[in-house]
C-alpha cells in the first residue's frame, strides 16, 4: 500500500510531543521567540542574546521550559509553542546543565527546537526539578518516596 504524496508520515518527536501536550517540558532551542505581555512576539537570535548578568550566551546550548501547548513540523523543523510554567522558583538564566554550562529560559515562547529535537518532561514536583535538572543522567535516578 503506497503512502498518498500529500500525506505526511509520522516521526518518534510527533508522537512524544502529542503524548506532552499539557506537560511541563524543557527543549532545546535553536530559535527563541518569547512572548511579550500584550500578546507580540520577537525572535532572538540566540547566539547574540545577552542575559540579565550582562554575559552572553555565545556557543552554550538553549533550554526553554513551559507547557506545552502546541506543535508544529515541516519536514525535520519543529516549532511548539510554550505557556509558562505553573511552578515558581524554577531555573533561569545560566546554569549547569547536568555538568555543563548552558542558559535556562522560561516561557512563554514559540521555540523552534534544535536539530537534535531535545525534549523532556519536567518533573512536577520543585525538589525533584532541580534534581532532575544537575543529575548526570535523569532516567536513571528513582525518587525516594517518604
Amino acid at each position: 500500500m503506497q503512502t498518498a504524496m500529500n500525506e505526511r508520515r509520522a516521526w518518534a518527536i510527533d508522537q512524544r510531543l502529542a503524548d506532552w501536550v499539557g506537560f511541563a517540558v524543557r527543549v532545546r532551542a535553536d530559535v527563541f521567540t518569547p512572548r511579550r505581555w500584550n500578546g507580540e512576539s520577537h525572535s532572538i537570535d540566540l547566539r547574540k542574546f545577552t542575559l540579565p548578568d550582562g554575559t552572553q550566551v555565545d556557543r552554550d546550548p538553549v533550554y526553554v521550559e513551559g507547557m506545552l501547548k502546541e506543535f508544529t513540523r515541516r519536514i525535520a523543523v519543529v516549532w511548539v509553542e510554550l505557556g509558562p510554567l505553573p511552578v515558581v522558583g524554577t531555573a533561569e538564566g545560566r546554569v549547569l546543565f547536568r555538568g555543563r554550562p548552558a542558559v535556562v529560559l522560561r516561557g512563554p515562547a514559540t521555540v523552534q527546537l534544535h536539530s537534535s529535537h531535545f525534549i523532556e518532561k519536567l518533573p512536577t514536583e520543585l525538589n525533584h526539578y532541580w534534581n532532575h535538572l544537575s543529575a548526570p543522567d535523569p532516567q536513571m535516578e528513582l525518587p525516594f518516596v517518604e
